[in-house]
């Protein structure tokens, strides 16, 4: 399932980045006015979420790979490496 879930953020980030982002961009560049302003035309950005998976070498599948790996590997030592890895991650 996390899979899944990670390959639906891969595509909708690419669709926000294809579409929203490029048409805000040429909108701009030609000058184009957008009904509210750029500000109003708000969609959801979930960039920092799907590096936060697959950045390297501190994602969240990397880690899971060394754990995998790892013959003393636990739950509880993949948790822990991912809370210190991205405490401060606000996702």
């Amino acid at each position: 399932q996390l899979c899944i879930n990670y390959a639906n953020e891969r595509l909708q980030q690419l669709l926000v980045e294809r579409l929203f982002k490029a048409e805000l961009k040429l909108y701009t560049v030609e000058g184009v006015p957008v009904p509210g302003g750029a500000a109003a035309a708000s969609f959801a950005d979930n960039l920092g979420c799907v590096e936060m998976f697959s950045a390297s070498p501190s994602g969240i599948f990397r880690l899971l790979d060394s754990q995998c790996i790892s013959p003393q590997a636990t739950d509880a030592k993949f948790i822990g490496s991912v809370n210190m890895t991205h405490s401060t991650s606000p996702f």
